[in-house]
């Protein structure tokens, strides 16, 4: 109950991203088929399968292994896109953010959400080691008169920047 009360906080158009996201990643949980165990040999190396086992090039179950190598590989790939479009809709919430910083009262607990919000996300779909640089922002210059409009400026600053970099990391 607690997810969908968090989920009810954000617009209509993030709700219907979450539930897309959501929605794909039961359908490769359920459809997609998973990695098998076996010890590949490289194509045309001779292995231990019968000829009832073998494909028609002579190479057996040898190609269904690299065939699910490439499957990992597409599904790592889809994962990557995943997390990039949802880090994008978190630069997105940053914009709206900063784009109130001229108006009072100051959107601290809008702010103080979102790196929560974005925290919670990283920690548990990207690992501790991106929750982490989230919040170090160590190697960017930032520039401020030291109130809390600078403050939150800034913070909204590195921790964009920060997710632009995971963005290119898992482009990659």
């Amino acid at each position: 109950m607690e997810i969908v009360n968090l989920l009810r906080s954000y617009p209509a158009w993030a709700q219907v991203l979450f539930v897309i996201c959501l929605v794909i990643q039961l359908c490769l949980a359920f459809f997609v088929p998973r990695a098998s165990t076996a010890k590949l040999e490289p194509i045309g190396a001779p292995t231990a399968v019968s000829t009832t086992q073998q494909s028609a090039t002579g190479n057996g179950n040898v190609q269904i292994g690299q065939a699910s190598i490439v499957n990992i590989a597409d599904r790592t790939q889809f994962s990557n896109r995943l997390h990039a479009e949802k880090l994008a809709s978190f630069l997105v919430e940053a914009q709206k953010i900063r784009a109130r910083l001229d108006k009072n009262p100051l959107p601290i607990k809008e702010h103080n959400d979102w790196v929560e919000h974005v925290n919670d996300y990283l920690a548990t779909n990207l690992g501790s080691a991106y929750k982490v640089r989230f919040s170090d922002f160590s190697g960017i210059t930032l520039y401020g008169n030291g109130s809390d409009r600078s403050k939150i400026s800034n913070s909204l600053e590195a921790r964009s920047k920060r997710l632009h970099e995971f963005s290119s990391e898992l482009a990659r």
